[in-house]
């Protein structure tokens, strides 16, 4: 973008350097022409900065979320294929399914909410309940 400003700013040399008469019909035409180059010139520069700010962000927003990619979801390698014969399971991995006393819908509980005997609330009707009145299915 840098050689098309330099370019218009040596037309606008040229046409001082042949003294042209800006009251002419002829150098109105000139002079409001390489005016309107220099602004398109300089519109391009700036529309030329913004993308590459935004390339800059993309790529930085590309970064984050291969980190965020690598945190959530495991490599298949590290995956115990033993636990795949037995999908339908009610325990797995430290979680016992159960159905809502009150909307009937199922819900997980991991160890620990269990062994602490406190009440919870179903996360899909909202009603509470005690862990010692939960029936595992």
């Amino acid at each position: 973008m840098d050689s098309i400003l330099s370019r218009v700013a040596y037309l606008k040399g040229l046409m001082e350097g042949l003294n042209i008469d800006y009251e002419s019909k002829d150098g109105k035409i000139t002079s409001e022409i390489v005016d309107i180059l220099q602004n398109i010139a300089e519109e391009m520069n700036n529309i030329d900065s913004t993308q590459n700010d935004l390339h800059d962000y993309v790529e930085s927003i590309d970064s984050c979320l291969n980190y965020l990619k690598e945190d959530l979801f495991y490599d298949e390698e590290d995956y115990d294929n033993e636990d795949d014969s037995n999908e339908d399971d009610d325990k797995c991995d430290n979680y016992t399914k159960f159905n809502c006393t009150h909307c009937n819908e199922t819900i997980y509980l991991d160890e620990n909410m269990m062994s602490s005997r406190l009440n919870i609330s179903c996360p899909n009707c909202h009603s509470e309940l005690q862990i010692n009145q939960i029936h595992e299915d």
